[in-house]
């Protein structure tokens, strides 16, 4: 039988920014989490991108996936996006949940390969 010369992809460990910038706890919530989650057994380094305060925060901080909690994540917050801009260059790829998380991230420059997650039918890109 002939070998094969084909050669199994090398992994590649990515750094991901996985945003959801909700405060309540539902199925998107629990969607960030379950990506990190996913993402992080399969040696990927993730942090989750949340509104301070978020109910989500606990079960992120149980599983020990890192956060970077943001006060008044919205488009007019100016303080925001330039914390938000600055960090995002650091990740190798983006993750969005929710409208929320694709309004504050329209319009930066310079960004990673982007991806938005749609959890619904009235998603607004």
């Amino acid at each position: 039988m002939p070998q094969s010369t084909h050669h199994a992809p090398t992994a590649t460990h990515l750094r991901i920014a996985n945003i959801m910038l909700g405060g309540k706890l539902g199925g998107i919530e629990h969607a960030l989490l379950d990506t990190s989650e996913a993402l992080r057994a399969h040696g990927h380094a993730v942090t989750a991108i949340i509104r301070a305060g978020a109910a989500i925060a606990p079960a992120l901080h149980a599983a020990h996936i890192p956060t970077l909690a943001l006060r008044a994540p919205y488009r007019w917050n100016l303080l925001a996006r330039a914390q938000l801009a600055a960090a995002l260059r650091t990740y190798d790829v983006i993750l969005l949940h929710g409208n929320r998380a694709g309004s504050l991230t329209r319009g930066i420059r310079h960004l990673p390969p982007t991806l938005a997650v749609v959890h619904s039918r009235f998603f607004k890109p």
